[in-house]
């Protein structure tokens, strides 16, 4: 199974240095002009999914900057692990320059555009915690379903990029919901966007399913990832 696709391991807490900064502000900048539409915000930015694992304290962190937020893991006996998750950001038109001048802020998170109400973007958020992924314990003696649940970190940037690159129109639709289209920056520093498109399905019901195709070409980008930044 892809583990990168639902471990923390890989996240790092904000790195200090002059390099390190400007690189977060660079890429803090691409978001910016990508989500802004002449001198304003884009009317439809007005969420993000920020990955808690970055920061010492993501809720402080966010509240500083002025920035409702909560938690997309409910677990009450847990403060650790719900400050290591997602949380939902509220952003009016005036929060986008605070929010994307939280340092890493732009490697840590994923906007959900569109006209969605809170509450409901909420919901289809938290449906998708939980992915089904072919099972690879396949053993012979036992009777096993063909799929297993596993976390998602749809709170990482670079797993929705590498996720979105591979998914059909189907499983596009599935993963945007209500939204009407994604924002983040991936690995190399570059703002996209991801625009639902009219021609795509309905989605389908249940939780979002990927093939044994799809994580295996999931696998060879984060290779190829890697190589890159060993190259650098």
């Amino acid at each position: 199974m892809a583990s990168w696709l639902n471990s923390s391991k890989r996240n790092m807490k904000p790195r200090i240095g002059r390099a390190c900064l400007m690189d977060s502000q660079a890429r803090a900048r691409g978001l910016a002009e990508l989500l802004t539409s002449g001198p304003e915000p884009r009317p439809d930015c007005r969420h993000a999914v920020v990955d808690g694992a970055r920061f010492d304290d993501a809720s402080a962190t966010l509240g500083r900057a002025g920035i409702p937020a909560r938690s997309l893991f409910l677990d009450a006996g847990d403060r650790a692990r719900n400050e290591a998750g997602p949380f939902l950001a509220r952003l009016d038109p005036a929060a986008l320059p605070r929010f994307l001048a939280i340092p890493d802020i732009a490697a840590a998170c994923v906007f959900w555009l569109g006209p969605v109400e809170e509450g409901v973007l909420f919901q289809h958020l938290r449906g998708l915690n939980l992915i089904e992924l072919p099972r690879t314990d396949t053993a012979s003696d036992v009777i096993r379903p063909a799929t297993e649940a596993v976390l998602f970190r749809h709170w990482d940037p670079s797993v929705m990029a590498m996720t979105f690159r591979v998914l059909e129109p189907g499983q596009r639709a599935r993963l945007m919901g209500p939204a009407t289209g994604l924002a983040l920056s991936d690995d190399d520093g570059k703002a996209h966007m991801g625009a639902r498109q009219a021609g795509w399905p309905e989605p389908a019901r249940g939780r979002l399913r990927l093939s044994a195709q799809q994580l295996a070409a999931m696998d060879d980008a984060v290779v190829r990832r890697s190589h890159r930044a060993i190259a650098r």
